[in-house]
C-alpha cells in the first residue's frame, strides 16, 4: 500500500482538500513529471509546486521522493542540508 499525503488548500474563499500517493520509482515513466523542487519537506516542496507549476493543484496526483538530492539544487544543501527533492506528477494525457 502506498503512503498518501493530505493538504488543505485555500483558493479565494474555498478550501480544498488534496490527497496524492507515492509513487514508486519504476511507475514514474507511465506519469507526466510536473515539477521536481527541493525543499525543507513535502509541504514546502508542495507550495513550490502551486507557485511554478501551471495548474498544478488541478493536475498533481502523485509524488516520488529522491533518496538524495541531485542536480543543480545540490547546493542548497550548504545552507538547509536536511532539504529533500521531490518529483510531482499528474496523469499522462
Amino acid at each position: 500500500m502506498s503512503k498518501t499525503f493530505t493538504i488543505t488548500c485555500v483558493q479565494g474563499n474555498r478550501t480544498r482538500e488534496i490527497t496524492i500517493e507515492e509513487l514508486a520509482s519504476d511507475k514514474q515513466d507511465d506519469k507526466e513529471l510536473l515539477g521536481t523542487p527541493v525543499g525543507k519537506d513535502l509541504a514546502h516542496c508542495f507550495y513550490l509546486g502551486v507557485k511554478y507549476s501551471p495548474r498544478f493543484i488541478e493536475r498533481v496526483g502523485w509524488y516520488y521522493i529522491h533518496p538524495e538530492v541531485t542536480g543543480p539544487l545540490r547546493d542548497i544543501l550548504l545552507v538547509q542540508p536536511e532539504s529533500v527533492q521531490i518529483s510531482f506528477y499528474a496523469e499522462r494525457k
